[in-house]
């Protein structure tokens, strides 16, 4: 389940429902103009809960439409490395976020990868290629990408 990152990084489900789910991705969908310091506090924080397990279009941006959320990406790209929580790479052409140096910057820190098309619609499905064009430009291999792994890896991998 796809869980809202409130202000303060709670997040917007309670624990008792987060831990009877398979997998907790974690985003920012408004407070978009905090200040940098306060965003990045507030990522490390929906960051560090025991259940997430991604971090979804980490930036928020939509290209020429909506700027990137302003966090320090090097300490969230390492705290996330830390805790064991992958960082998507949203295939949709108009987010394609992580950009291509953020993305070569989480694969240097050790930061997993999921290359993921957040289709709302089955024919949404095929804009995963722009998603690997991204990670190509990002010089990630498909062994770099946790969902390129057989289904039990990546089972494995989301354990935390």
């Amino acid at each position: 389940m796809e869980v809202d990152i409130l202000a303060d990084g709670s997040l917007d489900l309670e624990d008792g429902m987060l831990a009877g789910l398979d997998f907790v991705l974690v985003s920012l969908h408004s407070r978009f103009d905090l200040p940098e310091q306060e965003q990045t506090a507030r990522v490390l924080r929906a960051l560090e809960h025991p259940e997430v397990n991604v971090f979804c279009h980490p930036t928020a941006r939509i290209i020429n439409r909506r700027k990137p959320v302003a966090f320090d990406m090097e300490i969230v790209l390492r705290r996330a490395a830390a805790l064991g929580v992958a960082v998507e790479l949203n295939s949709s052409p108009h987010r394609l976020d992580l950009k291509d140096s953020h993305l070569m910057l989480a694969h240097e820190l050790g930061c997993r990868i999921v290359v993921s098309t957040d289709s709302h619609r089955t024919r949404e499905l095929d804009l995963i290629r722009y998603g690997v064009e991204q990670a190509r430009r990002a010089w990630l291999e498909p062994r770099h990408v946790l969902n390129t792994l057989p289904g039990k890896e990546i089972l494995e991998a989301f354990r935390r």
